[in-house]
């Protein structure tokens, strides 16, 4: 696996997909995929940019909605020496080489360490018929990136694990609310874990600007969009 840590290489993450969760980061020659999953419409894997079907070394899964392990867009993705890491209830979908992340472990992928973090839900007052994402089933990752510490928080709500993160310079949250947080509970999340950078997924339209302002408002986060194609680049 490349080295992942150069502090002298710039880091990159891109947004593959639009009101989901599907990232690639990039740094000192690693590509990494985040939720990586069938797109919607006709023309499904063709439909994603060429830059986007790059061969990954590691390749995440943070929970098991049925967009995800897909093997249409795996295969797309895995290479010869591709780590493919998901969480249990993949473990009998995913096809292939794969790892099972616990989490509360930290993994050891020779040369990355990959930090394995709860991801939840729980019912909400009115919201009985909620599809909720059992405690220990789903993950989130916590991963070094140029030198910088990323967290990708998967399908969840604000649970109290998140308070003990540590350190981040970017995190990735949900805040379209449904199956997991809302951009309320997630501005609340925002500020808790202070990360220097926010870059909202799963998002509504009506969310994403009020978001940005009461977490800029209320912290020295800076929360950053990104649409389709769109990237973000780490400072050395």
């Amino acid at each position: 696996m490349p080295a992942h840590g150069d502090p002298t290489s710039v880091a990159t993450i891109t947004r593959v997909a639009s009101r989901a969760s599907w990232f690639m980061l990039r740094a000192g020659g690693l590509v990494v995929h985040i939720d990586p999953h069938l797109p919607h419409g006709p023309q499904g894997i063709d439909a994603l940019a060429p830059e986007a079907q790059a061969q990954a070394d590691l390749v995440l899964v943070t929970h098991s909605d049925h967009e995800l392990c897909q093997p249409a867009v795996m295969d797309c993705l895995l290479g010869p020496g591709t780590i493919v890491v998901v969480p249990q209830r993949c473990d009998q979908v995913i096809r292939g080489d794969h790892m099972v992340a616990t989490p509360g472990e930290t993994v050891d992928l020779g040369g990355l360490t990959l930090e394995v973090v709860h991801a939840y839900t729980a019912p909400h007052s009115g919201l009985l018929e909620r599809v909720l994402h059992h405690r220990g089933e789903g993950v989130g990752y916590v991963l070094m990136l140029g030198g910088h510490r990323v967290y990708h928080a998967g399908a969840t709500d604000f649970i109290p694990e998140m308070r003990g993160l540590g350190a981040i310079d970017v995190a990735m949250l949900p805040i379209g609310g449904g199956f997991m947080l809302g951009a309320d509970e997630a501005v609340e999340a925002a500020v808790a874990i202070g990360p220097k950078v926010v870059i909202p997924m799963h998002e509504s339209d009506r969310d994403v600007a009020w978001f940005k302002r009461e977490v800029e408002a209320r912290s020295a986060v800076q929360v950053v969009l990104l649409e389709a194609g769109e990237s973000y680049s780490l400072s050395k």
